[in-house]
């Protein structure tokens, strides 16, 4: 798979990628298939001119197909020239569980790393796309209102949820980022605290390995199999830490007098995660 920046000769197959997510899920978009369906080719093709890092990115099949589209632009103001603004994702029918949604607002992630000034990303998503508002999250979004009522589509008004990403470098301190809970039985721990926390959002990912999890809070809480060196009980649960830098985190870590105690393991988009002893004994977990 692919990922770039779509340029005007790329007109074409973005505007039928576009029309087709316009028609597919118009509670997602601000825009309409009636507002864009009769827009001229060349006006499509001025709005893939600006080209990176701002602009129009694309995911390209071994096929050379358009599958997935992702958007990021600058704010016009002076005051506002600190934020950018992701828009407009969409992913192909024919290619979703594959990664490229997340493939997609990773890259376009880099790219506003390397702008000069560039503090933060937004977003607007429909509130009732789950699976949308746990991709996000997973990628550092953080969600900080909610707007009901922010669009009507055929007489219903749809809730948009507003999230925001610091960029590296801009990020106050996190709390937490995921809680690893071991048991003999998983699903039976996810039905638990499911149901001791109903307002907890269901998170699934298809990879790089099939996941079932909870998102309480902006901490995800992970359920999985109990081992010899993860073992249920008041040991058993592992904080982990979200890190800029990995390598040097765990550098650090282990200067103190920290141990590592498994791992480290190759996860999503490139990261890795690994449990550590601190002197006294504990767990605790780094994710970067």
């Amino acid at each position: 798979m692919l990922i770039r920046a779509l340029a005007p000769g790329d007109a074409s197959a973005f505007q039928a990628l576009r029309l087709q997510g316009l028609r597919e899920c118009p509670a997602a978009f601000a825009s309409s298939w009636e507002e864009e369906q009769g827009k001229p080719l060349q006006q499509v093709a001025a709005r893939l001119a600006s080209g990176p890092p701002f602009g129009v990115h694309g995911a390209i099949d071994e096929a050379g197909r358009l599958v997935g589209v992702v958007g990021l632009a600058c704010e016009g103001m002076h005051k506002l020239a600190h934020k950018a603004v992701l828009w407009g994702m969409y992913v192909a029918p024919s290619a979703r569980r594959q990664g490229v949604a997340r493939k997609l607002v990773a890259h376009v992630l880099d790219q506003a790393t390397a702008i000069v000034g560039l503090r933060q990303v937004t977003l607007g998503v429909h509130s009732a796309n789950h699976a949308a508002l746990s991709l996000y999250e997973s990628l550092g979004f953080t969600a900080w209102g909610t707007e009901p009522g922010a669009a009507w589509v055929e007489g219903e008004p749809h809730a948009e949820t507003w999230m925001v990403r610091m960029l590296p470098g801009q990020a106050p301190p996190r709390p937490p980022m995921a809680v690893m809970i071991p048991s003999a039985d998983p699903a039976a721990a996810r039905a638990w605290y499911g149901c001791l926390w109903p307002e907890a959002r269901a998170v699934h990912l298809d990879e790089p390995v099939p996941f079932d999890g909870l998102m309480q809070d902006h901490v995800l809480l992970e359920f999985v199999p109990a081992d010899a060196k993860l073992a249920m009980g008041a040991a058993g649960t592992v904080v982990y830490w979200p890190v800029a830098d990995f390598d040097a985190q765990r550098a650090h870590a282990e200067s103190l007098g920290a141990r590592l105690y498994r791992g480290p393991l190759a996860i999503e988009d490139g990261r890795r995660m690994a449990q550590f002893t601190d002197p006294f004994g504990n767990l605790f977990g780094l994710r970067g």
